[in-house]
């Protein structure tokens, strides 16, 4: 729902780092799984989901959000309907210690269009597989990296996959909002999939606002 420039250099400086390339990982279940494929991935755009928040009782769950907002959702309408067959989709079943992400409480100073003035009120930490910290905060993209967060979705791509080329991360949050850039679509579970269409032009087609 936002992209500003300082959240794409970020996320696209993470793409860089993460970028497709040939690697020895083999996607092998239960952790991966290629749930759309049109083919070898070599002569298709490959998109990698992961879920952050999703602990062992919440795979179920995971695999539905998967399949409710990208299978079904984002992929079953509009331009990603019609050139569904140019893409193959992995889904990555990452187990997070705690249920939910992080949370964290801005007070906006009355301006909640400008991150420039806020002040962090409270950070309530929990043990989960890429460190996502939920705000609900516009001006801060709705969702914010913890301070390993790039590092956990790197090595989660490089141990299961041997390419990709965008990557969408889904929260087990019940909010709405959502952030995108650089390759990334990020949204919490709440969304219904035209949001998480939304990211994708951010994340795949480097569209503002």
């Amino acid at each position: 729902m936002k992209s500003s420039r300082i959240v794409i250099a970020v996320l696209s400086a993470l793409a860089l780092l993460v970028s497709s390339k040939p690697l020895r990982a083999q996607c092998t279940a239960p952790t991966c799984s290629k749930i759309v494929n049109n083919g070898l991935d070599s002569a298709k755009k490959v998109i990698a989901v992961l879920g952050d928040g999703y602990a062992t009782a919440d795979q179920a769950k995971f695999n539905g959000d998967v399949q409710t907002l990208v299978v079904d959702g984002v992929l079953n309408h509009d331009f990603f309907q019609e050139d569904n067959n140019a893409f193959n989709v992995y889904r990555l079943n990452l187990i997070s210690v705690d249920s939910g992400v992080s949370q964290r409480v801005y007070d906006e100073h009355g301006t909640p269009t400008d991150a420039s003035d806020d002040t962090i009120v409270s950070t309530t930490v929990k043990n989960t597989a890429l460190g996502y910290i939920w705000s609900g905060s516009w001006a801060h993209c709705w969702l914010e990296w913890g301070a390993n967060t790039g590092t956990l979705i790197n090595n989660a791509l490089t141990a299961n996959l041997p390419r990709w080329d965008y990557i969408v991360v889904i929260l087990n949050q019940d909010s709405y909002g959502g952030c995108g850039g650089g390759g990334f679509q990020q949204v919490p579970r709440g969304v219904t999939w035209d949001t998480l269409a939304h990211e994708y032009g951010h994340g795949v087609g480097g569209l503002g606002d």
